[in-house]
């Protein structure tokens, strides 16, 4: 699903190339942890928290 819908946005490749959407990198754990603008890209304690959830 990541790799489909949010990589081309949301990875080092994107950010690399200066394309890279909300400062959320999703292509590793420590990126999803810290999250973007909009806060963290995943709760632990409540998955469905998670911006990538909410679109």
């Amino acid at each position: 699903m990541l790799v489909r819908h949010c990589y081309q946005c949301h990875s080092a490749k994107a950010a690399a190339n200066k394309m890279l959407k909300g400062g959320l990198q999703v292509d590793t754990r420590s990126g999803i942890r810290k999250g973007g603008e909009t806060g963290p890209g995943w709760y632990r304690d409540s998955p469905r928290r998670a911006c990538w959830w909410r679109r």
